[in-house]
Protein backbone atom coordinates (compact mmCIF):
# COMPACT_ATOMS: atom_id res chain seq x y z
CA UNK A 1 0.00 0.00 0.00
CA UNK A 2 1.24 3.52 -0.79
CA UNK A 3 0.99 6.04 2.03
CA UNK A 4 0.88 9.82 1.53
CA UNK A 5 3.62 12.23 2.53
CA UNK A 6 3.02 15.12 4.93
CA UNK A 7 1.87 18.38 3.30
CA UNK A 8 4.89 20.36 4.51
CA UNK A 9 8.48 19.58 5.53
CA UNK A 10 11.40 21.47 7.03
CA UNK A 11 15.13 20.85 7.30
CA UNK A 12 15.93 19.05 10.55
CA UNK A 13 19.44 20.45 10.67
CA UNK A 14 20.77 16.90 11.08
CA UNK A 15 22.44 15.30 8.06
CA UNK A 16 21.28 11.72 8.64
CA UNK A 17 17.73 12.77 9.55
CA UNK A 18 17.13 15.09 6.60
CA UNK A 19 13.73 16.74 6.36
CA UNK A 20 10.97 16.22 8.91
CA UNK A 21 7.30 17.26 8.89
CA UNK A 22 6.97 21.00 9.41
CA UNK A 23 5.13 20.72 12.76
CA UNK A 24 7.56 18.19 14.32
CA UNK A 25 10.29 19.09 16.80
CA UNK A 26 13.84 17.79 16.57
CA UNK A 27 15.49 16.87 19.85
CA UNK A 28 17.99 14.50 21.47
CA UNK A 29 16.79 11.44 23.35
CA UNK A 30 17.80 12.92 26.72
CA UNK A 31 14.98 15.47 26.31
CA UNK A 32 12.46 12.71 25.56
CA UNK A 33 13.21 10.29 28.37
CA UNK A 34 15.48 9.55 31.29
CA UNK A 35 18.37 7.44 29.96
CA UNK A 36 20.23 5.22 32.42
CA UNK A 37 22.14 1.97 32.42
CA UNK A 38 22.51 -1.03 34.68
CA UNK A 39 25.55 -2.25 36.54
CA UNK A 40 28.76 -2.96 34.67
CA UNK A 41 30.10 -5.04 37.55
CA UNK A 42 29.54 -8.76 38.05
CA UNK A 43 27.73 -9.45 41.33
CA UNK A 44 27.95 -12.83 43.01
CA UNK A 45 25.44 -15.22 41.51
CA UNK A 46 23.04 -17.07 43.79
CA UNK A 47 20.91 -20.20 43.58
CA UNK A 48 17.42 -18.93 42.68
CA UNK A 49 14.95 -18.77 45.57
CA UNK A 50 12.35 -16.40 47.02
CA UNK A 51 15.05 -14.01 48.21
CA UNK A 52 16.96 -13.64 44.93
CA UNK A 53 16.32 -11.53 41.81
CA UNK A 54 17.08 -12.12 38.11
CA UNK A 55 19.94 -10.12 36.57
CA UNK A 56 18.96 -9.37 32.97
CA UNK A 57 21.72 -8.98 30.37
CA UNK A 58 21.56 -8.63 26.58
CA UNK A 59 21.19 -12.41 26.12
CA UNK A 60 17.89 -12.24 28.02
CA UNK A 61 16.40 -9.78 25.51
CA UNK A 62 15.17 -12.27 22.94
CA UNK A 63 13.01 -11.62 19.84
CA UNK A 64 11.56 -8.40 21.20
CA UNK A 65 10.78 -9.88 24.61
CA UNK A 66 12.37 -10.12 28.05
CA UNK A 67 13.04 -13.72 29.05
CA UNK A 68 13.90 -14.50 32.67
CA UNK A 69 14.12 -18.26 32.09
CA UNK A 70 17.91 -18.43 31.84
CA UNK A 71 18.81 -15.25 33.74
CA UNK A 72 21.35 -15.56 36.57
CA UNK A 73 20.12 -14.59 40.03
CA UNK A 74 21.64 -12.19 42.55
CA UNK A 75 21.03 -11.45 46.21
CA UNK A 76 18.40 -9.01 47.44
CA UNK A 77 21.14 -6.67 48.62
CA UNK A 78 22.82 -6.56 45.20
CA UNK A 79 19.43 -6.07 43.53
CA UNK A 80 18.62 -3.11 45.77
CA UNK A 81 22.04 -1.58 45.08
CA UNK A 82 21.58 -1.83 41.30
CA UNK A 83 17.95 -0.67 41.51
CA UNK A 84 19.05 2.60 43.11
CA UNK A 85 20.80 3.39 39.83
CA UNK A 86 18.33 1.79 37.43
CA UNK A 87 14.99 0.69 38.83
CA UNK A 88 13.01 -1.03 36.06
CA UNK A 89 9.25 -0.51 35.78
CA UNK A 90 6.54 -1.61 33.30
CA UNK A 91 6.52 0.44 30.05
CA UNK A 92 10.20 1.24 30.42
CA UNK A 93 12.37 0.29 27.45
CA UNK A 94 15.54 -1.83 27.60
CA UNK A 95 18.27 -2.16 24.97
CA UNK A 96 21.61 -4.02 24.88
CA UNK A 97 24.64 -1.74 25.15
CA UNK A 98 27.27 -4.36 24.35
CA UNK A 99 27.63 -6.99 21.64
CA UNK A 100 24.79 -6.66 19.15
CA UNK A 101 23.74 -3.10 19.93
CA UNK A 102 20.07 -2.31 19.29
CA UNK A 103 17.02 -4.53 19.54
CA UNK A 104 15.11 -2.48 22.11
CA UNK A 105 12.26 -4.16 24.02
CA UNK A 106 9.45 -2.75 26.13
CA UNK A 107 9.04 -3.97 29.71
CA UNK A 108 5.74 -5.85 29.76
CA UNK A 109 6.22 -7.96 32.89
CA UNK A 110 5.62 -7.13 36.55
CA UNK A 111 8.51 -9.20 37.93
CA UNK A 112 11.31 -7.32 39.63
CA UNK A 113 14.77 -7.70 38.13
CA UNK A 114 18.09 -5.88 37.82
CA UNK A 115 20.00 -5.11 34.62
CA UNK A 116 23.64 -5.37 33.53
CA UNK A 117 25.19 -3.80 30.40
CA UNK A 118 21.66 -2.86 29.35
CA UNK A 119 20.35 0.66 28.71
CA UNK A 120 17.15 1.78 30.44
CA UNK A 121 14.84 4.39 28.89
CA UNK A 122 12.08 5.93 31.02
CA UNK A 123 9.82 8.10 28.83
CA UNK A 124 8.23 11.12 30.49
CA UNK A 125 4.46 11.64 30.41
CA UNK A 126 4.57 13.60 27.13
CA UNK A 127 5.96 10.68 25.13
CA UNK A 128 4.40 7.36 24.17
CA UNK A 129 6.59 4.36 25.11
CA UNK A 130 5.46 2.32 22.09
CA UNK A 131 6.36 5.17 19.72
CA UNK A 132 9.79 5.47 21.35
CA UNK A 133 10.28 1.71 21.02
CA UNK A 134 9.71 1.91 17.27
CA UNK A 135 12.00 4.94 16.98
CA UNK A 136 14.80 3.12 18.82
CA UNK A 137 14.36 0.09 16.56
CA UNK A 138 14.37 2.13 13.34
CA UNK A 139 17.15 2.49 10.79
CA UNK A 140 17.58 6.06 12.03
CA UNK A 141 18.91 4.72 15.33
CA UNK A 142 21.06 2.13 13.55
CA UNK A 143 22.75 4.86 11.49
CA UNK A 144 23.59 6.80 14.63
CA UNK A 145 24.82 3.67 16.45
CA UNK A 146 27.14 2.85 13.56
CA UNK A 147 28.59 6.36 13.67
CA UNK A 148 29.23 6.31 17.40
CA UNK A 149 29.60 2.80 18.80
CA UNK A 150 33.04 1.60 19.87
CA UNK A 151 34.65 -1.49 21.30
CA UNK A 152 35.99 -3.28 18.23
CA UNK A 153 34.42 -6.56 17.17
CA UNK A 154 32.15 -6.93 20.18
CA UNK A 155 30.82 -3.40 19.97
CA UNK A 156 29.73 -1.07 22.74
CA UNK A 157 27.54 2.02 22.79
CA UNK A 158 28.15 4.56 25.54
CA UNK A 159 25.43 6.11 27.67
CA UNK A 160 26.37 9.56 26.36
CA UNK A 161 25.85 8.37 22.79
CA UNK A 162 22.39 7.09 23.64
CA UNK A 163 21.41 10.32 25.34
CA UNK A 164 22.40 12.28 22.25
CA UNK A 165 20.49 10.21 19.69
CA UNK A 166 18.40 12.66 17.64
CA UNK A 167 14.78 12.12 16.61
CA UNK A 168 11.99 14.01 14.93
CA UNK A 169 9.24 14.22 17.54
CA UNK A 170 5.51 14.71 16.80
CA UNK A 171 2.80 15.52 19.32
CA UNK A 172 1.61 12.96 21.86
CA UNK A 173 -1.53 12.29 19.82
CA UNK A 174 0.47 11.76 16.65
CA UNK A 175 2.93 9.49 18.46
CA UNK A 176 -0.05 7.40 19.52
CA UNK A 177 -1.37 7.26 15.94
CA UNK A 178 2.04 6.22 14.60
CA UNK A 179 2.45 3.56 17.30
CA UNK A 180 -1.06 2.20 16.68
CA UNK A 181 -0.40 2.02 12.93
CA UNK A 182 2.95 0.29 13.37
CA UNK A 183 1.56 -2.13 15.94
CA UNK A 184 -1.11 -3.12 13.44
CA UNK A 185 1.13 -3.36 10.38
CA UNK A 186 4.13 -5.01 12.03
CA UNK A 187 1.76 -7.45 13.73
CA UNK A 188 0.37 -8.41 10.34
CA UNK A 189 3.87 -8.79 8.89
CA UNK A 190 5.05 -10.79 11.91
CA UNK A 191 2.11 -13.17 11.49
CA UNK A 192 3.04 -13.72 7.84
CA UNK A 193 6.69 -14.26 8.76
CA UNK A 194 5.73 -16.75 11.47
CA UNK A 195 3.62 -18.72 8.99
CA UNK A 196 6.43 -18.81 6.46
CA UNK A 197 8.95 -19.86 9.11
CA UNK A 198 6.61 -22.66 10.09
CA UNK A 199 6.43 -23.68 6.44
CA UNK A 200 10.25 -23.75 6.27
CA UNK A 201 10.32 -25.88 9.41
CA UNK A 202 7.75 -28.29 7.96
CA UNK A 203 9.60 -28.53 4.66
CA UNK A 204 12.86 -29.31 6.44
CA UNK A 205 11.08 -31.95 8.52
CA UNK A 206 9.67 -33.39 5.32
CA UNK A 207 13.14 -33.43 3.73
CA UNK A 208 14.58 -35.24 6.73
CA UNK A 209 11.69 -37.73 6.83
CA UNK A 210 12.06 -38.42 3.10
CA UNK A 211 15.74 -39.28 3.54
CA UNK A 212 15.17 -41.40 6.66
CA UNK A 213 12.33 -43.34 5.06
CA UNK A 214 14.20 -43.95 1.80
CA UNK A 215 17.45 -45.18 3.41
CA UNK A 216 15.51 -47.68 5.53
CA UNK A 217 12.55 -48.64 3.31
CA UNK A 218 13.90 -48.13 -0.19
CA UNK A 219 12.41 -46.47 -3.24
CA UNK A 220 8.72 -46.28 -4.12
CA UNK A 221 7.96 -48.87 -6.80
CA UNK A 222 7.31 -46.36 -9.59
CA UNK A 223 10.59 -44.57 -8.85
CA UNK A 224 12.52 -47.85 -8.77
CA UNK A 225 11.16 -48.74 -12.19
CA UNK A 226 12.10 -45.27 -13.40
CA UNK A 227 15.72 -46.03 -12.47
CA UNK A 228 15.61 -49.40 -14.20
CA UNK A 229 15.22 -51.58 -11.12
CA UNK A 230 12.87 -54.54 -11.43
CA UNK A 231 10.28 -55.75 -8.93
CA UNK A 232 12.81 -58.31 -7.78
CA UNK A 233 15.23 -55.64 -6.67
CA UNK A 234 15.63 -55.19 -2.95
CA UNK A 235 15.08 -51.45 -2.96
CA UNK A 236 11.49 -51.40 -4.19
CA UNK A 237 8.48 -50.78 -2.00
CA UNK A 238 5.10 -49.21 -2.38
CA UNK A 239 4.63 -46.05 -0.34
CA UNK A 240 2.28 -46.34 2.68
CA UNK A 241 -1.31 -45.27 2.16
CA UNK A 242 -0.85 -42.30 4.48
CA UNK A 243 2.37 -41.16 2.79
CA UNK A 244 1.72 -37.51 1.96
CA UNK A 245 -1.04 -37.37 4.57
CA UNK A 246 -1.09 -37.69 8.36
CA UNK A 247 2.37 -36.76 9.65
CA UNK A 248 3.33 -35.48 6.19
CA UNK A 249 0.24 -33.39 5.58
CA UNK A 250 0.96 -29.73 4.96
CA UNK A 251 -1.77 -27.10 5.08
CA UNK A 252 0.17 -24.99 2.60
CA UNK A 253 -0.05 -25.83 -1.10
CA UNK A 254 3.67 -25.13 -1.45
CA UNK A 255 4.55 -27.97 0.92
CA UNK A 256 2.02 -30.37 -0.59
CA UNK A 257 3.63 -29.97 -3.99
CA UNK A 258 6.14 -32.63 -3.03
CA UNK A 259 3.86 -35.00 -1.09
CA UNK A 260 3.74 -38.26 -3.06
CA UNK A 261 0.98 -40.82 -2.72
CA UNK A 262 0.96 -44.55 -3.16
CA UNK A 263 -0.19 -47.94 -1.93
CA UNK A 264 0.50 -49.75 1.33
CA UNK A 265 3.83 -51.61 1.43
CA UNK A 266 3.85 -55.17 0.14
CA UNK A 267 4.67 -57.60 2.96
CA UNK A 268 6.41 -59.87 0.44
CA UNK A 269 8.98 -57.19 -0.31
CA UNK A 270 10.32 -57.02 3.26
CA UNK A 271 12.09 -59.20 5.80
CA UNK A 272 13.02 -58.92 9.45
CA UNK A 273 16.31 -57.06 9.80
CA UNK A 274 17.25 -58.66 13.10
CA UNK A 275 17.80 -55.16 14.48
CA UNK A 276 15.15 -54.00 16.96
CA UNK A 277 15.01 -50.33 15.96
CA UNK A 278 15.24 -51.06 12.24
CA UNK A 279 12.58 -53.79 12.20
CA UNK A 280 11.81 -54.78 8.60
CA UNK A 281 14.01 -53.96 5.62
CA UNK A 282 13.59 -54.72 1.91
CA UNK A 283 14.50 -58.25 0.83
CA UNK A 284 18.10 -58.26 -0.36
CA UNK A 285 19.18 -55.53 2.06
CA UNK A 286 21.33 -56.32 5.07
CA UNK A 287 21.60 -54.79 8.51
CA UNK A 288 25.32 -54.10 8.94
CA UNK A 289 27.28 -52.08 11.47
CA UNK A 290 29.58 -49.47 9.98
CA UNK A 291 32.67 -51.20 11.34
CA UNK A 292 31.74 -54.25 9.21
CA UNK A 293 31.49 -52.29 5.97
CA UNK A 294 34.58 -50.14 6.55
CA UNK A 295 38.12 -50.97 5.59
CA UNK A 296 39.30 -48.71 8.41
CA UNK A 297 38.05 -46.19 10.96
CA UNK A 298 40.21 -43.77 12.89
CA UNK A 299 39.84 -40.78 15.20
CA UNK A 300 42.02 -37.75 14.68
CA UNK A 301 45.21 -37.49 16.74
CA UNK A 302 45.12 -36.45 20.38
CA UNK A 303 45.12 -32.70 20.79
CA UNK A 304 48.53 -32.80 22.45
CA UNK A 305 49.95 -34.33 19.26
CA UNK A 306 48.74 -31.50 17.06
CA UNK A 307 49.39 -28.22 18.85
CA UNK A 308 49.72 -24.81 17.22
CA UNK A 309 53.50 -24.95 17.32
CA UNK A 310 53.31 -27.83 14.82
CA UNK A 311 51.60 -25.68 12.19
CA UNK A 312 53.46 -24.00 9.34
CA UNK A 313 52.61 -21.94 6.26
CA UNK A 314 53.01 -24.71 3.69
CA UNK A 315 53.19 -28.47 3.59
CA UNK A 316 50.44 -30.98 4.34
CA UNK A 317 46.92 -29.68 5.00
CA UNK A 318 45.18 -30.30 8.34
CA UNK A 319 41.47 -30.93 7.71
CA UNK A 320 38.84 -30.31 10.36
CA UNK A 321 35.32 -29.08 11.00
CA UNK A 322 36.23 -25.94 9.07
CA UNK A 323 36.06 -28.02 5.88
CA UNK A 324 33.50 -30.68 6.88
CA UNK A 325 30.68 -28.42 8.13
CA UNK A 326 30.42 -26.37 4.88
CA UNK A 327 31.61 -29.39 2.83
CA UNK A 328 34.33 -27.25 1.29
CA UNK A 329 37.84 -28.69 1.08
CA UNK A 330 39.34 -25.65 -0.63
CA UNK A 331 39.30 -23.45 2.49
CA UNK A 332 41.57 -23.40 5.52
CA UNK A 333 45.21 -22.58 6.08
CA UNK A 334 46.49 -25.06 8.68
CA UNK A 335 49.49 -27.07 7.52
CA UNK A 336 52.14 -29.34 9.00
CA UNK A 337 55.62 -29.99 7.68
CA UNK A 338 56.62 -32.95 5.53
CA UNK A 339 58.68 -34.30 8.41
CA UNK A 340 55.81 -34.17 10.90
CA UNK A 341 53.41 -35.62 8.34
CA UNK A 342 55.54 -38.78 8.35
CA UNK A 343 54.75 -39.14 12.07
CA UNK A 344 51.04 -38.43 11.49
CA UNK A 345 50.70 -40.51 8.31
CA UNK A 346 48.16 -42.90 9.84
CA UNK A 347 45.69 -39.97 9.94
CA UNK A 348 46.05 -39.23 6.21
CA UNK A 349 42.89 -38.59 4.22
CA UNK A 350 42.24 -39.98 0.76
CA UNK A 351 39.51 -39.35 -1.83
CA UNK A 352 36.42 -41.35 -0.90
CA UNK A 353 37.04 -41.20 2.84
CA UNK A 354 33.97 -40.20 4.86
CA UNK A 355 34.81 -37.56 7.47
CA UNK A 356 32.45 -37.18 10.43
CA UNK A 357 32.44 -34.27 12.87
CA UNK A 358 32.55 -35.93 16.29
CA UNK A 359 32.68 -32.93 18.64
CA UNK A 360 29.95 -30.32 19.14
CA UNK A 361 28.19 -30.60 15.78
CA UNK A 362 27.49 -34.27 15.21
CA UNK A 363 25.83 -35.16 11.94
CA UNK A 364 28.05 -32.98 9.80
CA UNK A 365 29.59 -35.31 7.24
CA UNK A 366 31.69 -34.77 4.13
CA UNK A 367 33.12 -37.17 1.56
CA UNK A 368 36.69 -36.35 0.56
CA UNK A 369 36.67 -35.39 -3.15
CA UNK A 370 39.33 -36.06 -5.75
CA UNK A 371 42.10 -33.52 -6.20
CA UNK A 372 42.44 -32.27 -2.62
CA UNK A 373 45.75 -31.28 -1.10
CA UNK A 374 47.38 -34.18 0.76
CA UNK A 375 46.82 -33.96 4.50
CA UNK A 376 45.52 -35.40 7.76
CA UNK A 377 42.45 -35.04 9.97
CA UNK A 378 42.47 -33.09 13.21
CA UNK A 379 41.20 -34.34 16.63
CA UNK A 380 37.61 -33.25 15.97
CA UNK A 381 37.04 -35.68 13.10
CA UNK A 382 36.59 -39.40 12.58
CA UNK A 383 37.66 -40.80 9.21
CA UNK A 384 35.89 -43.83 7.73
CA UNK A 385 37.31 -45.60 4.69
CA UNK A 386 34.36 -47.60 3.33
CA UNK A 387 34.65 -50.90 1.48
CA UNK A 388 33.67 -49.76 -2.01
CA UNK A 389 32.57 -53.30 -2.89
CA UNK A 390 29.80 -52.97 -0.29
CA UNK A 391 28.88 -49.32 -0.02
CA UNK A 392 29.32 -46.05 -1.85
CA UNK A 393 31.09 -43.35 0.22
CA UNK A 394 28.34 -40.90 -0.72
CA UNK A 395 25.64 -43.32 0.43
CA UNK A 396 27.43 -43.87 3.74
CA UNK A 397 27.70 -40.11 4.23
CA UNK A 398 24.01 -39.74 3.42
CA UNK A 399 23.02 -42.35 6.00
CA UNK A 400 25.24 -41.01 8.79
CA UNK A 401 23.84 -37.50 8.34
CA UNK A 402 20.22 -38.73 8.53
CA UNK A 403 17.90 -38.58 11.51
CA UNK A 404 17.85 -42.38 11.52
CA UNK A 405 21.53 -42.40 12.45
CA UNK A 406 21.16 -39.60 14.98
CA UNK A 407 18.31 -41.35 16.80
CA UNK A 408 20.22 -44.63 16.87
CA UNK A 409 23.35 -42.99 18.26
CA UNK A 410 21.32 -41.00 20.77
CA UNK A 411 19.75 -44.21 22.03
CA UNK A 412 23.11 -45.98 22.16
CA UNK A 413 24.64 -43.16 24.19
CA UNK A 414 22.24 -44.13 27.03
CA UNK A 415 21.27 -40.61 27.89
CA UNK A 416 24.82 -39.29 27.69
CA UNK A 417 25.84 -36.19 25.78
CA UNK A 418 25.58 -36.18 22.00
CA UNK A 419 28.18 -33.42 21.88
CA UNK A 420 30.93 -36.03 21.50
CA UNK A 421 30.71 -39.21 19.40
CA UNK A 422 33.44 -41.78 19.94
CA UNK A 423 34.80 -44.35 17.52
CA UNK A 424 33.08 -47.29 19.22
CA UNK A 425 29.67 -45.66 19.13
CA UNK A 426 29.99 -44.74 15.45
CA UNK A 427 31.40 -48.14 14.53
CA UNK A 428 28.40 -49.91 16.06
CA UNK A 429 25.93 -47.77 14.13
CA UNK A 430 23.77 -50.15 12.08
CA UNK A 431 23.02 -49.22 8.51
CA UNK A 432 20.29 -50.70 6.31
CA UNK A 433 22.53 -51.72 3.43
CA UNK A 434 21.04 -52.06 -0.08
CA UNK A 435 22.90 -53.47 -3.10
CA UNK A 436 25.17 -51.00 -4.89
CA UNK A 437 22.81 -50.39 -7.86
CA UNK A 438 20.04 -49.52 -5.43
CA UNK A 439 22.36 -47.16 -3.54
CA UNK A 440 23.03 -45.25 -6.76
CA UNK A 441 19.31 -45.04 -7.57
CA UNK A 442 18.45 -43.89 -4.04
CA UNK A 443 21.08 -41.15 -4.14
CA UNK A 444 19.87 -39.91 -7.54
CA UNK A 445 16.26 -39.91 -6.36
CA UNK A 446 17.01 -38.13 -3.09
CA UNK A 447 19.22 -35.58 -4.83
CA UNK A 448 16.37 -34.77 -7.19
CA UNK A 449 13.64 -34.61 -4.54
CA UNK A 450 15.65 -32.77 -1.88
CA UNK A 451 16.74 -30.23 -4.50
CA UNK A 452 13.08 -29.46 -5.14
CA UNK A 453 12.47 -28.98 -1.43
CA UNK A 454 15.64 -26.91 -1.01
CA UNK A 455 14.56 -24.60 -3.81
CA UNK A 456 11.20 -24.10 -2.19
CA UNK A 457 12.84 -23.44 1.19
CA UNK A 458 15.10 -20.85 -0.45
CA UNK A 459 12.08 -19.23 -2.09
CA UNK A 460 10.21 -19.00 1.22
CA UNK A 461 13.30 -17.71 3.05
CA UNK A 462 13.71 -15.02 0.40
CA UNK A 463 10.10 -14.00 0.99
CA UNK A 464 10.80 -13.83 4.74
CA UNK A 465 13.81 -11.58 4.14
CA UNK A 466 11.76 -9.25 1.95
CA UNK A 467 8.99 -9.04 4.54
CA UNK A 468 11.53 -8.21 7.25
CA UNK A 469 13.11 -5.56 5.04
CA UNK A 470 9.68 -4.07 4.34
CA UNK A 471 8.88 -4.11 8.07
CA UNK A 472 12.10 -2.23 8.86
CA UNK A 473 11.55 0.29 6.05
CA UNK A 474 7.95 0.90 7.15
CA UNK A 475 9.00 1.60 10.74
CA UNK A 476 11.71 4.00 9.63
CA UNK A 477 9.43 5.81 7.18
CA UNK A 478 6.74 6.28 9.84
CA UNK A 479 8.97 7.47 12.70
CA UNK A 480 10.94 9.84 10.47
CA UNK A 481 7.82 11.36 8.92
CA UNK A 482 8.49 10.21 5.38
CA UNK A 483 4.91 8.89 5.31
CA UNK A 484 1.79 10.26 6.97
CA UNK A 485 -0.08 7.45 8.74
CA UNK A 486 -2.35 9.56 10.95
CA UNK A 487 -5.43 8.46 9.00
CA UNK A 488 -4.13 5.04 7.95
CA UNK A 489 -6.18 3.03 10.44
Amino acid sequence: MKYPAYPQYKDSGVAWLGEVPGHWNVMPLKHICDVRDGTHDTPNYEIPDDNTYPLVTSKDLVLGKISLNDAKHISKGDYQLIAKRSNVSPDDILMPMIGTVGGAVIVDIESKFAIKNVALFKPTGRYVPRWLLFALNSELSTVQFDLEKSGGVQGFVALGTLRNLVFGVPSYEEQTAIADFLDSETGRIDTLVAKKRKLVELLKEKRSALISRTVTRGLPADVAREFGLTTGDASIHEAPANYGRGDFNRPQDEANEFAPTGKRPSSQAFKDSGVEWLQQIPIGWKGKSIKRIALSMICGPFGSSLTKDKYCEHGYRVYGQEQVIPNNFSIGDYYISHEYFKEMERYEVSPGDVLVSCVGTFGKVAVVPDGIEPGIINPRLISIRPNSKLISPDYLGLFISSNVAYEQLSSASRGGTMDIINLGLLGNLVIALPPLPSQVAIMCYLDRETTKIDRLVAKVETAITRLQEYRSALITAAVTGKIDVREAL
